[in-house]
């Protein structure tokens, strides 16, 4: 799904590390995949919500 999804892209896929993204990109001349972390992880640590608590 994932493979008809990307069909005819060329480029770099930023992603979580989703293996099935490298798997693809290995079977591939035209895509690479740069890991970024796991971003929702990331992005939960700042919160708008002031009586959360503060990031370390």
């Amino acid at each position: 799904m994932i493979r008809d999804y990307l069909r005819g892209y060329k480029g770099t896929l930023i992603t979580d590390g989703y293996h099935p993204y490298h798997t693809l990109a290995k079977h591939s001349d035209d895509i690479e995949v740069a890991a970024a972390g796991h971003m929702r992880d990331g992005s939960s640590q700042y919160s708008s919500n002031p009586s959360e608590k503060e990031p370390h």
